[in-house]
């Protein structure tokens, strides 16, 4: 496991491609789809 694979790994990963996934405050699933992509379990 490299240090890539922290929460803070991953959003840095995301924060940087080059095709970032679109934020929709209309569509408050879109935390809960970032949260658990990132390994957490936030509700």
């Amino acid at each position: 496991m490299s240090n890539q694979d922290t929460r803070a790994g991953i959003q840095h990963q995301v924060r940087n491609s080059a095709n970032p996934p679109k934020v929709n405050s209309q569509n408050p699933a879109w935390k809960n789809e970032a949260i658990a992509s990132a390994g957490g379990k936030k509700k």
